[in-house]
């Protein structure tokens, strides 16, 4: 019987993305406006011109027709094989939830594994469905944005970036032009962030910010206060015993830490910690419970 042509009029947002001013972010869809039944539509992430801190991760949100297209595999090029990069992918009411990270916190201060200069690609590869016909809209966004809790479709792709330890990185910016900056940096094997912290507030800390260089995130940590690394969010106690995945009694960047080595299938979790790391009540733990715990840190509010 004669194949059912799968019109596939493939669109995607955002197919230029700058992330700041040193990181140039792109997405392209490859496939032909018509493709048929059971044939490939890759979509490409590609990151050029990655600053000399280097590179740690990426966050992904992928909108998809389910009816006409299904996820066949993930592949990722030009990420040196000395990393420990992997991946982690949910599928959640036709949006593919994609998380590319290097385990950089197995050891303390241990720098990203790709280098400035160096150009990374994630290829997400769908196929066509057998016996159907129509217009696939694809759509990309991000999860975990500095801007919010919210998905969008057309917001920043968060870039993780983290340079040797006590160090500072430029990762992400807010879509309206208030560019903020986030400061990551690792002591004793955790990771601490400082989230919307802007070089005005570095200043009124009495820490020295120079866009062009790099500010010490642990003076800037000492000078903006204590709280697990995350400066503008407390997690109530009820919560932060509820969702305490690691059992030290606290909700923090630990308990996050924890929740990505098992997703990578790097660790196993007990029953007690399973339970605690599935914020999302879906009864699995997934990367949507990932991007929810690090907005919960960010915010100390639950989604």
């Amino acid at each position: 019987m004669k194949r059912l042509l799968c019109l596939l009029l493939v669109l995607c947002f955002m197919p230029a993305i700058s992330v700041s001013a040193v990181q140039n972010y792109r997405v392209e869809l490859s496939a032909p406006e018509q493709v048929n039944c059971g044939e490939d539509i890759s979509l490409r992430f590609s990151i050029t011109s990655i600053p000399a801190e280097g590179l740690c991760g990426m966050d992904f949100e992928i909108g998809f027709d389910g009816e006409l297209v299904a996820i066949a595999d993930v592949s990722l090029t030009g990420f040196p094989q000395e990393g420990n990069w992997c991946y982690s992918g949910r599928i959640v009411n036709d949006k593919y939830f994609l998380f590319v990270y290097d385990n950089y916190n197995e050891t303390a201060g241990t720098p990203c594994s790709v280098y400035g200069g160096s150009d990374v690609t994630v290829t997400v590869r769908f196929k066509a469905k057998m016996g159907v016909e129509g217009t696939a809209l694809f759509t990309v966004g991000s999860y975990g944005s500095v801007t919010g809790t919210s998905f969008t479709e057309e917001g920043p792709v968060s870039v993780y970036g983290l340079g040797a330890s006590n160090k500072s990185v430029l990762i992400t910016y807010d879509p309206v032009g208030d560019r903020r900056e986030e400061l990551w940096y690792t002591k004793n094997g955790v990771m601490y962030v400082l989230p919307y912290t802007t070089a005005a507030q570095l200043a009124d800390a009495g820490v020295l910010y120079d866009k062009d260089s790099e500010v010490k995130a642990e003076e800037a940590f000492a000078a903006m206060g204590d709280s697990f690394g995350f400066s503008d969010g407390t997690v109530a106690a009820d919560i932060m015993i509820a969702l305490d995945v690691n059992g030290d009694g606290h909700f923090n960047t630990a308990d996050y830490l924890l929740m990505r080595k098992y997703l990578c299938g790097q660790t196993v979790l007990t029953e007690t910690a399973y339970y605690a790391a599935d914020i999302s009540g879906d009864g699995t733990v997934s990367t949507v419970d990932l991007a929810i715990a690090r907005d919960l840190l960010k915010t100390g509010t639950v989604l």
